[in-house]
């Protein structure tokens, strides 16, 4: 017990000497223009005119959930974080790529993906070795706090000379950069929110949740929300309406909606009476919700109808 805390306390007091000397050289080493100096605004946070009001939804909910959660894990980490920061800063890139590790992992070490991802940063064995890291004599520097994030700047960096746009870099980082070539290519643009939908729904998700985070843990929150009390979106329905409405396919169950929005089926069918009418008769449908209940449908949205479809299988199987 006495070895492991010797042990403990000189790694703490190694890091903070790493958190001294990429304070020093943080400036030395940035080059003016590699690094995005205003990326808190210039990758959504102000909310760009392409992001769509179901992006919007899905953020501002995912904030809403998990902001005790993350802001907890910062306090517990925080040195870590600011370890973080100053390896980032030294490499020219912008410190709310910090996020990234906390959505990779959670800031732990020994965390284990299910494709094999291994460390704080999630590295895939082939590109560990290709970035630097060590897989020998049971040692895997995919799990070193500080040799992994030194690798993963190094990753995130030639990234953003590949696409210079940091949530397309977020993006490649999930899903490689071939999936995210091919789908700017296939929209003809830069922008991450034009070409979303040719991308994985991991990934998509991957990014809203990065924006998410590095907002609570860069003490953040979207510029249309009230600092007091966080504000509800605004809508073109009527504020006396006490629903609103959302197109979906005709795929969509009522009953696993109400079930994943925990209402009662007569409270959907009493809002939509005429659903199985129309499933059966049109390819879409204008769906009713309670207006408390829209942000968690716009966030299991894909879920409802992966289980919807599910239903309509085993029924007519049956």
């Amino acid at each position: 017990m006495f070895l492991l805390n010797v042990n403990i306390k000189l790694y703490t007091m190694g890091l903070l000497m790493v958190f001294s000397w990429s304070s020093m050289c943080a400036q030395q080493v940035r080059k003016p223009g590699i690094a995005d100096t205003t990326f808190v605004s210039a990758y959504g946070l102000n909310y760009p005119q392409e992001i769509s009001q179901a992006n919007k939804i899905y953020i501002e909910n995912y904030i809403n959930r998990y902001e005790k959660r993350y802001a907890q894990l910062k306090k517990k980490n925080n040195a870590l974080l600011n370890f973080f920061s100053h390896a980032l800063a030294t490499h020219g890139i912008p410190k709310e790529l910090g996020a990234l590790a906390v959505i990779e992992s959670e800031l732990e070490n020994k965390s284990i993906s299910k494709a094999g991802a291994v460390g704080p940063w999630q590295f895939m064995q082939t590109e560990a070795t290709a970035f630097g890291l060590q897989n020998k004599d049971k040692i895997d520097e995919r799990t070193d706090f500080y040799k992994s994030t030194y690798a993963a700047c190094k990753l995130l960096k030639e990234l953003h000379q590949d696409f210079g746009d940091w949530l397309l870099v977020v993006a490649a980082y999930n899903c490689g950069p071939g999936r995210v070539k091919r789908a700017m290519a296939q929209n003809d643009s830069r922008s991450f929110w034009k070409i979303e939908n040719r991308l994985p729904k991991e990934t998509r998700d991957h990014v809203k949740k990065f924006i998410s985070v590095s907002y609570i843990i860069n003490n953040r929150l979207p510029d249309n929300w009230i600092a007091e009390k966080k504000a509800p979106l605004k809508t073109k329905e009527s504020s006396s309406a006490s629903y609103l409405t959302c197109s979906v396919s005709t795929g969509y169950s009522l009953a696993i909606i109400a079930k994943k929005l925990q209402l009662t089926y007569k409270q959907l069918t009493d809002l939509n009476p005429d659903f199985e009418i129309k499933r059966s008769m049109q390819s879409s449908y204008l769906l009713k919700i309670p207006k408390d209940k829209m942000p968690d449908f716009y966030l299991y949205k894909d879920e409802i109808l992966k289980e919807s479809i599910e239903e309509m299988i085993n029924k007519t199987d049956n």
